[in-house]
């Protein structure tokens, strides 16, 4: 199905074979791209626990096991926290109590997320988070991205008056 406009945010399993994407109204779901158009339905994501929470997908593991994402309430609000989803388990586990936007780096021991518009590192062994890029004066990072190398950081920076935005990137190490 195309042009509906009913399905947004999508993000691609690294096999190909998934698609998470975000239902209006109904939260997260996963499309199976092995069967036919006419076949695909919206699979819907568990809620979290008892809360009513739902949640957003941002990005797969390199070995397609795991979607991070955040929490979001029944009205919309994001909640600060970076959760883990096994589609294999249909289970959740809370990876951190702060950041969002979360994007694994390669090989999978680390995702980088945003915090108060600075780049985090999340350290998955540990669940520690660091610095690893704070944006210039009167600017914060909204958005950001990372070379298939691990190597280079992309940031989309926006002035606090939000009248300009940039696009940087920066030699990392994790």
């Amino acid at each position: 199905r195309k042009g509906d406009g009913s399905l947004a945010y999508p993000a691609v399993s690294p096999d190909g074979r998934w698609l998470a994407v975000i239902v209006p109204n109904r939260g997260e779901a996963l499309l199976d791209l092995a069967l036919s158009r006419e076949q695909r339905r919206p699979v819907p994501l568990p809620p979290i626990g008892d809360s009513g929470q739902v949640f957003d997908a941002v990005s797969w593991s390199s070995d397609g096991k795991w979607l991070a994402g955040t929490a979001e309430t029944s009205d919309s609000r994001s909640m600060p926290g970076i959760l883990l989803y096994s589609p294999l388990t249909r289970a959740y586990t809370q990876l951190t109590t702060r950041g969002e936007v979360p994007v694994w780096m390669p090989g999978g021991k680390a995702l980088l997320a945003l915090e108060e518009g600075k780049v985090l590192a999340v350290d998955l062994a540990t669940r520690s988070l660091r610095e690893v890029l704070a944006p210039p004066i009167n600017s914060s990072f909204i958005s950001h991205c990372v070379s298939p190398d691990g190597r280079m950081l992309f940031v989309s920076e926006v002035s606090e008056d939000r009248k300009s935005t940039r696009l940087n990137s920066s030699h990392i190490t994790i």
